[in-house]
């Protein structure tokens, strides 16, 4: 039910009112197939005061106009009844609501009076009937407007399939996918710049508001091919030429080639596929010359012409042109070696080189000395002093091809003839054995043309492999210091090439030395007890020498000097505390002096006897604190395996698992220890940290102290604890 619209209450008395509403029952939604669509409208009445008799209701509007006599009754005080309903059949438009709108009259109630009539008028609208999905767009065409293309995608447009809007979208080889371009009322839309050497097809469809139509695809077309590149023209045979070129345009329907003969378009002469790279132009004019230009093609949807590029000038026969680039010219050669002058060949028919003259002589003189040879090459070597060194040359050359005829002779080039630089190496000599770190250089420098020398490498190497080179840019310099630092014990090599003024280079010089560095002087050493720490206190003097001792190596044997330890290295000057020497018994130590070259002296030993009646509890961050334990009592030791007894099914007894990372535990347990004071025994029982313990019976052991006790009495205080060692890591 729909809501009603009712007009004002009418009536002769408060009691005896009557009011009329419109009611819209049902106003369906059209679908794309309907042309109209059912309305159902209910009259209803509402009344003050309650009757039952004959009116008239009249209506009029949208649903047309109409009367109906009938009896109503309103059987109670403000009762509401229907009065009457209507249906009507209501044309509909695409794209567009229908309004609606009904009058209604109720006439000849005389329970409110004959001259009241009650009214009312409600409206509505019925929703727009859809449209039908547009048609595809015609056709797709492409057509170019300068660097950019103009695509057409016109499509019919009706009042049940209307296209509100049209999407294009192209695809280009080069992206691989189709790309929207954009949507747009008219049939018609203008790209962006494509770009060339590109293949590309375009597609629209048409839109409203129901949706889109199929895709409407264009022909295929290309846009402009890339030019060919390195064009190359190439005699290939009797009036004969083959052009070649790098094929860049992927969608090339084809290259073609263009002629021109004395420089005159004689016009296309060829046509290849789109793929070719080369073509052989025959029954040429071998009296003129020839050139040709090649572009690519492409037909597919249009005609585009790539740029032309144009090859090299080609005459069929015709003597080489003048070799250019002679080597050497201004270099100075050693006449007493083999000498190789060199040139470019420069032909002017495309064929190969087969012979070449080549004419020397000294500068400022005339007469001419030639040689000559046949073939491709290039270049051509004079025996070893063919020429005489301290002299200046003029030399030139001339090549033929096909043609019979020479072709011209090249400019002239300059060939000083000059005798190498000599080198010695004074310092060191071959075989020398050095007891220093690095090594210095000298070396004497002699040329018989009396130039100077211009330059120097020095190069170290060791085992065949350059390890330092000094350049000298300085004339006058004849000695350097290398400044990699040499190993002791090690074999060299020096070698020394001088170039003179003319850039030409001596033969290298060559030494071999050998390190052998100077050890310090031995040390002097001496072995002090420190008693209240039962502590030996290693002092060391170092002797000036050749090599002075920068720094010394201190080690400590336990056990008779059978193994070594290193304590350490201590610069010149200081001493060494060793803080945990054997309390009875032997303990030995040795020095080394070191200096920076390095080097090392011989190891001098010093040994300390020991008699200690105490124990020694040593701790602190540099175990440089004591503590002395009278050893006067019983002080037992166990060995308790790290273990667990595990009972398992089907074993009549338990097994035992021991932990191998850690085989045992030892302890060792302290009771009575007599000390001189209180405090000694209260510094014991608050260390927490890893100590070292040492005992007259030989027990060393790193430990941490627990269950520690005091107990004092009338000469101190007397200390309980059990040691327990420990995995100690410096």
């Amino acid at each position: 039910m729909g809501t009603s619209q009712c007009g004002a209450f009418v009536g002769k008395a408060s009691y005896k009112k009557m009011q009329a509403c419109v009611e819209y029952a049902s106003v369906p939604k059209p679908t794309s197939s309907q042309s109209s669509v059912p309305v159902k409208v209910n009259f209803r009445g509402r009344c003050k005061g309650w009757f039952y008799e004959t009116v008239t209701i009249s209506w009029s509007g949208s649903l047309g106009s109409g009367s109906i006599t009938k009896t109503i009754s309103f059987p109670s005080n403000n009762s509401e009844i229907l009065l009457h309903t209507i249906t009507a059949s209501v044309p509909v438009s695409y794209g567009k609501t229908t309004p609606l709108s009904v009058s209604v009259t109720v006439s000849g109630v005389n329970y409110i009076g004959s001259g009241y009539k009650p009214k009312a008028t409600g409206t509505a609208s019925i929703a727009a009937r859809p449209y039908q999905r547009p048609a595809k767009p015609n056709y797709v065409s492409a057509a170019p407007k300068g660097d950019k293309w103009r695509l057409s995608f016109p499509s019919a447009s009706t009042a049940a399939a209307p296209a509100q809007s049209r999407t294009v979208q192209v695809y280009t080889v080069a992206t691989g996918k189709y790309v929207t371009l954009g949507t747009t009322s008219g049939s018609t839309w203008l790209t962006s710049n494509i770009g060339g050497n590109n293949r590309c097809v375009a597609r629209a469809r048409a839109n409203n508001s129901s949706g889109s139509s199929d895709w409407t695809y264009g022909v295929w077309w290309e846009t402009k091919p890339a030019k060919p590149t390195n064009v190359n023209a190439v005699k290939s045979g009797i009036g004969q030429i083959t052009i070649s070129w790098t094929d860049n345009a992927p969608h090339a329907d084809s290259y073609r080639i263009r002629h021109y003969e004395d420089g005159v378009d004689r016009g296309i002469i060829g046509t290849t596929s789109g793929s070719a790279t080369s073509y052989v132009a025959t029954a040429l004019d071998t009296s003129k010359t020839h050139r040709f230009a090649v572009f690519a093609q492409t037909v597919e949807g249009f005609t585009f012409d790539s740029d032309e590029v144009v090859s090299n000038t080609v005459q069929l026969d015709a003597p080489p042109h003048a070799p250019t680039n002679l080597l050497p010219n201004g270099v100075a050669k050693d006449a007493a070696q083999p000498v190789t002058l060199r040139w470019v060949y420069n032909s002017a028919d495309s064929s190969p080189q087969t012979g070449y003259e080549i004419g020397y002589r000294l500068q400022g003189t005339s007469s001419w000395t030639t040689v000559s040879g046949t073939g491709a090459a290039s270049s051509h070597t004079l025996a070893a002093d063919t020429l005489t060194n301290g002299e200046v040359y003029e030399w030139q050359v001339r090549t033929r091809a096909q043609h019979p005829d020479w072709g011209l002779w090249s400019a002239t080039a300059l060939l000083p003839c000059s005798t190498p630089p000599a080198v010695t190496i004074l310092s060191p000599a071959d075989g020398d054995v050095l007891g220093s770190n690095q090594v210095a250089v000298e070396w004497a420098y002699t040329d018989e043309e009396g130039e100077p020398q211009q330059r120097a490498e020095i190069n170290l190497l060791r085992n065949g492999a350059v390890v330092s080179t000094v350049q000298i840019t300085d004339p006058a310099t004849r000695q350097a210091v290398l400044p990699h630092v040499l190993d002791n014990n090690a074999t060299y090599q020096i070698t020394v090439v001088a170039i003179d003024a003319v850039g030409l280079s001596s033969q290298p010089d060559t030494v071999a030395i050998t390190t052998l560095f100077t050890p310090p002087p031995d040390p002097l050493v001496d072995v002090a007890w420190i008693t209240d720490r039962a502590a030996a206190e290693i002092i060391i003097s170092n002797p000036s020498g050749a090599v002075d001792a920068v720094e010394n190596l201190v080690e400590r044997s336990l056990d008779g000097g059978e193994t070594w330890h290193v304590l350490g290295t201590i610069p010149i000057g200081a001493t060494w505390i060793d803080p945990t020497p054997h309390l009875i018994g032997e303990t030995r130590y040795r020095v080394t002096a070191l200096s920076d070259l390095p080097s090392s002296s011989a190891p001098v030993e010093a040994t300390i006897q020991t008699k200690e009646r105490a124990a020694w509890i040593t701790y602190g961050p540099d175990m440089d604190r004591a503590i002395a334990i009278p050893y006067n009592l019983d002080i037992p030791s166990t060995i308790k395996p790290t273990g667990v007894l595990h009972e398992f099914a089907g074993r009549p007894a338990p097994v035992a698992v021991r932990n191998l990372s850690m085989p045992h535990t030892r302890t060792i347990a302290v009771s009575g220890a007599h000390l001189g004071s209180i405090t000694e025994a209260e510094t014991i029982a608050a260390l927490t940290g890893d100590i070292y313990w040492r005992d007259p019976a030989g027990r060393r052991l790193w430990a941490a102290i627990t269950d520690a006790g005091i107990k004092p009495d009338q000469w101190g205080a007397k200390a309980s604890f059990k040691l327990t060692e420990v995995d100690h890591r410096d």
